[in-house]
């Protein structure tokens, strides 16, 4: 969670496809991807999809977009914003409802109390983890995960929010670049989200305009705040901004993933894309 300063000053934000930040990578990102290649990763920040060169899902229909993060402070290492793409305004409800009968089948018919329920990556055992991934990996989901490595150094919230707005832009033209007709996205509120949330949905319009301008598509965005405590949407992308994100931590510790893994499991949905600050 990112608790934003009242009467801080906004940052300037430069929205950029992903194709053009990675025109200007640096030396130091290639020796980390390198890095990642010694341990069996592959290139795992590259905006690639890992699925087949004849699948269907770089365009799609799916309209209902979710966006929460995980690991913003410096001592979390990394931090991973998180996409998903889900068809229908209720999918994110109907698959947690699935999830949850699975894990906790004897208040399956008690719908209060399965509301009281809530998804946090963080929060679960790696069992836990491994059962949800194996139920999210049947379901007709798309993410996409961008990532940033912390330095280490001690950051102020104006230098945390506004890489985190410039991630979160990122995926939006992404989103932008994978679907059809006017996408809704549903953002997680950050704390003393009534701060700067003007400024910061400004910010988000402006990846519109950019779209727009690059592909000459026009496309119309709904965008709104909201708490993940209580959208199921925003829980799925946490868990999978999560899965990466712990997978990229077992990695830098020199751990390969087994097949019971999070991410192991959702990879064929995830699209890794790296972010890649310009300041």
């Amino acid at each position: 969670m990112i608790e934003i300063q009242k009467n801080r000053r906004k940052p300037e934000l430069v929205a950029l496809p992903y194709s053009d930040a990675l025109r200007q990578e640096g030396e130091s990102q290639r020796s980390r991807r390198k890095s990642f290649e010694r341990v069996g990763l592959g290139p795992p920040f590259l905006a690639t999809h890992p699925a087949t060169k004849d699948d269907s899902s770089e365009t799609t229909y799916m309209s209902n977009v979710y966006i929460d993060e995980s690991g913003t402070l410096a001592e979390h290492k990394v931090m991973t914003v998180g996409l998903v793409l889900l068809d229908g305004r209720r999918s994110a409800d109907r698959i947690t409802e699935r999830i949850l009968k699975d894990l906790y089948p004897d208040i399956g018919n008690m719908p209060r109390v399965m509301a009281q329920k809530k998804l946090h990556f963080v929060d679960m055992s790696t069992t836990i983890q491994s059962r949800i991934a194996s139920h999210l990996a049947g379901e007709q989901i798309q993410g996409i995960v961008n990532s940033h490595w912390h330095t280490g150094a001690e950051e102020n919230h104006e230098i945390v929010f506004g890489r985190y707005t410039k991630m979160v832009q990122l995926l939006i033209y992404r989103a932008l670049e994978q679907t059809l007709g006017p996408p809704s996205v549903t953002i997680a509120q950050q704390g003393g989200f009534e701060t700067y949330e003007k400024a910061f949905l400004a910010d988000l319009f402006k990846v519109v305009e950019s779209f727009h301008k690059r592909e000459k598509i026009y496309r119309s965005v709904d965008f709104t705040l909201k708490s993940a405590q209580t959208n199921r949407g925003l829980q799925l992308a946490d868990f999978y901004a999560g899965s990466v994100r712990k997978m990229l931590l077992d990695s830098l510790e020199g751990l390969t993933s087994d097949s019971s893994s999070p991410y192991s499991q959702i990879q064929h949905q995830i699209r890794l894309d790296d972010y890649i600050d310009f300041n």
